[in-house]
């Protein structure tokens, strides 16, 4: 692709500069205090509003901000900017590809809205007799998502800081999929949610902290990879509007 969108830090910088902070930080922030609180403070509230598996809002959004990226993910490997580079266009592939998964994982492909039996082979092979995968080993389930965590870890907070700090370092053939500064917010929620974690195994805190802290750092995978996409969308119609 011709279209160059990281040239500088001021350039990097100005990129999310259009972006409110009230999606990209307040939000995000915001749901990081509230969403511990709600659970301690209202337990059966907070688990037939927010924690249910058929119409709790946090589940609900577990499913549907990855569908979201797939399908902004699908949506870009039609355009002719993204098809003339084939790095991008497999990258935005693999978007696609991981958020059909991850929605679908989610959702056990359907099984919590349409409540459908699940099959006898599935029974005894899944933790939760649910039809997914991620349920069937811990090879399908922690390491997908050890996967993710270092890739926000290493492209939502230390990849930023290089082109910020040491412009040049990184090779410029990434440019376009690079995250955006606004991200960092998000990345860093989702780093702290390991002290969470911690906290969570404490005998003191243990009783006030009682939403699962997997669950908790799921939020803002999901959320991470949904807003990256909008960016990367953005990017595209941006190209699309200098050629």
């Amino acid at each position: 692709m011709n279209c160059e969108f990281i040239s500088d830090p001021e350039q990097y910088q100005a990129e999310s500069q259009a972006s409110s902070r009230l999606w990209n930080l307040w939000l995000p922030l915001t749901a990081f205090c509230l969403v511990p609180f709600l659970a301690w403070f209202s337990p059966v509230f907070f688990e037939k509003w927010f924690a249910s598996e058929t119409h709790g809002l946090l589940e609900f959004l577990h499913f549907f901000l990855p569908l979201i990226a797939a399908l902004i993910g699908l949506r870009l490997t039609f355009s002719s900017h993204i098809r003339s580079d084939p790095l991008v266009l497999y990258w935005c592939a693999a978007m696609f590809l991981g958020g059909i998964y991850l929605a679908g994982e989610e959702a056990s492909w359907g099984q919590h809205y349409f409540n459908w039996a699940t099959p006898d082979a599935w029974l005894n092979a899944n933790d939760q007799q649910e039809t997914n995968l991620h349920n069937i080993s811990n090879l399908l389930d922690q390491l997908p998502r050890a996967i993710l965590v270092a890739g926000i870890v290493f492209t939502g907070m230390i990849v930023p800081w290089v082109l910020l700090k040491r412009p040049g370092f990184l090779p410029s053939r990434f440019n376009f999929i690079y995250p955006p500064l606004a991200l960092f917010p998000l990345a860093t929620l989702m780093s702290a949610c390991w002290i969470y974690r911690a906290l969570n195994k404490s005998t003191e805190l243990k009783s006030y902290l009682v939403y699962r802290p997997g669950e908790f750092q799921e939020l803002f995978i999901v959320w991470f990879l949904c807003y990256y996409a909008f960016f990367l969308l953005w990017r595209e119609r941006r190209c699309r509007n200098q050629t």
